[in-house]
């Protein structure tokens, strides 16, 4: 079965990968997931629709499934989720097997034991319908699998933390590779790709709003917040100049790192191969740190907007 949420041209001049993707920011539940995906949808083309890892429980994944398939279907996009089983059921390997077999999920052979419990797994839903369920396996070298690979595609998966155990020979046939996540340690590839990719120049004065976004800039510089008859009150961290200083030096040192010409700390090991090939690792987690995590020649992107509920863009990439 083909998965056709990417596009790939043979016409010289034109790129094989074509694919308008999706990553939404911390779902909580499969109707606001669907209701995300369908005002997407009315916004432009969406091929390819990401979640954080955690954004559900396996259960909940299971509960809804046939809701899920029929959703891709119904707006013709592929799903890529990562939900947990660790701080839901936290049920075995086997029993995830069964009932997803239940549901006519095709299920990935991995050598892992039928009595381990996964901390989440991989559930890729196609445009079809078609559903591919896979086990986040980083911790447990002797079954490792880091690139999940979709079958009959050229797509792979990578779960959060596997992607630091990557190797070139796991990219092979892999033209695309997803990063669902979930712990927002890369704050600034939110700003990188708005330097490299954003219809617009990253000025010090949109750094300094889309800090103010934030709810941790907003109280930095609310007087309302400080005190200065309070016993905690401290002149030199706490005065309206000091606290001025402080957020000055934040649009600072974002602006350095959104100018940084490197590429994501998490794939150091892995960047050179990554280039050889052309393929993009994209990650979704959360607002700041979701984005392309490594810079490739033939690599372009357009339409990138990030937006409350979700980040979007079109990637294309030349052979």
């Amino acid at each position: 079965m083909n998965i056709e949420g990417l596009k790939f041209e043979s016409r010289e001049q034109e790129p094989e990968l074509d694919v308008n993707i999706v990553s939404l920011n911390y779902c909580q539940s499969v109707d606001e997931m669907i209701e995300r995906i369908e005002a997407a949808k009315t916004e432009g083309a969406v091929d390819s629709v990401v979640l954080g890892e955690y954004d559900f429980k396996v259960e909940e994944v299971l509960s809804e499934l046939t809701n899920i398939q029929e959703t891709a279907r119904q707006n013709n996009v592929d799903i890529i989720l990562a939900p947990g089983n660790q701080f839901g059921r936290d049920v075995s390997w086997g029993q995830i097997k069964q009932e997803f077999q239940e549901h006519a999920a095709t299920i990935e052979e991995t050598a892992m034991s039928d009595e381990h419990k996964p901390e989440t797994i991989g559930v890729f839903v196609s445009k079809t319908g078609f559903t591919y369920v896979f086990p986040k396996t980083w911790h447990l070298k002797e079954v490792h699998r880091p690139v999940h690979k979709i079958p009959n595609s050229k797509v792979g998966v990578t779960i959060c933390g596997e992607i630091g155990h990557i190797k070139p020979e796991d990219l092979e046939n892999i033209d695309i590779l997803y990063n669902p996540s979930r712990e927002g340690d890369d704050p600034y590839l939110k700003f990188r790709m708005l330097h490299r990719h954003g219809a617009e120049p990253l000025t010090r004065e949109k750094i300094k709003s889309i800090l103010l976004e934030d709810t941790y800039y907003r109280s930095l510089l609310d007087d309302s917040q400080y005190d200065p008859q309070s016993p905690d009150y401290i002149v030199e961290y706490d005065s309206r100049e000091a606290r001025e200083r402080k957020f000055e030096e934040a649009v600072d040192n974002h602006l350095a790192a959104a100018a940084d010409p490197k590429n994501s700390m998490y794939v150091k090991q892995i960047e050179e191969a990554l280039r050889e090939r052309n393929i993009p690792v994209v990650r979704t987690d959360g607002t700041r740190s979701t984005g392309i995590l490594n810079q490739i020649p033939k690599a372009k992107v357009k339409r990138l907007e990030y937006r409350e509920g979700y980040t979007r863009f079109n990637l294309a990439v030349e052979k």
